[in-house]
């Protein structure tokens, strides 16, 4: 099995930590809010990779709305299968909307109403933002833009450090593997002339 050289080790080292920074920087943090929901602090929920809302209407018991992160589940469900549509279970219904645009998008979905009688087929719903991103949610876009300029450009300059210091090291390794070459060959040269010299002058 080949050995990985030390320096190698280290750009792999850094190469995955950009590549995890990286995936760090585009999680959501997301409204969280209701009975469904698991918040880590209050009214948010963060490391997502969606955002949710359900709503809930109950034919015997009050309907309720929660909002929160699509990891809730535990990545147990594919989001495709329930985002954005609209699932009757008897005389209930369950609206589940998904986004992913900014941070705390959950917040600008409007409320389904209930749809009228009772379906056993899901059927899709369009989310409709109640209005346009606030300036705190552009304020939070232009954060995780500046968050991931700060951790991918030193992550960058260190590989190009790290890249032209390896590239130094076997250029002058190589300069001196030549020069010894050099040196040798001259060597090799002065003492066959001298041997030459030496035997012109025995035979004369």
């Amino acid at each position: 099995m080949p050995r990985i050289r030390p320096e190698m080790r280290l750009v792999l080292a850094f190469t995955l930590m950009s590549l995890l920074l990286g995936e760090g920087a585009w999680a959501l943090t997301c409204h969280c809010h209701g009975e469904g929901s698991a918040c880590i602090s209050e009214n948010n929920c963060t490391g997502a990779t969606l955002c949710y809302l359900r709503v809930i209407y109950q034919q015997d018991r009050d309907s309720y709305v929660d909002y929160g992160c699509i990891d809730d589940f535990g990545g147990l469900i594919n989001p495709s299968l329930i985002c954005n549509r609209t699932m009757s279970h008897g005389r209930d219904e369950t609206h589940f909307l998904c986004c992913g645009d900014y941070d705390f998008c959950n917040k600008d979905l409007s409320i389904p109403p209930r749809e009228s009688g009772p379906s056993s087929s899901s059927s899709p719903v369009t989310p409709t933002p109640t209005h346009s991103p606030t300036p705190e949610k552009q304020e939070n876009k232009i954060s995780l833009w500046l968050l991931l300029i700060v951790t991918i450009i030193p992550t960058i300059f260190i590989l190009n450090l790290i890249l032209c210091i390896l590239l130094g090291i076997h250029l002058r390794q190589y300069h001196r593997i030549r020069t010894r070459e050099q040196r040798q060959s001259e060597v090799r040269s002065t003492g066959s002339d001298q041997i030459q010299f030496v035997n012109s002058t025995t035979c004369t």
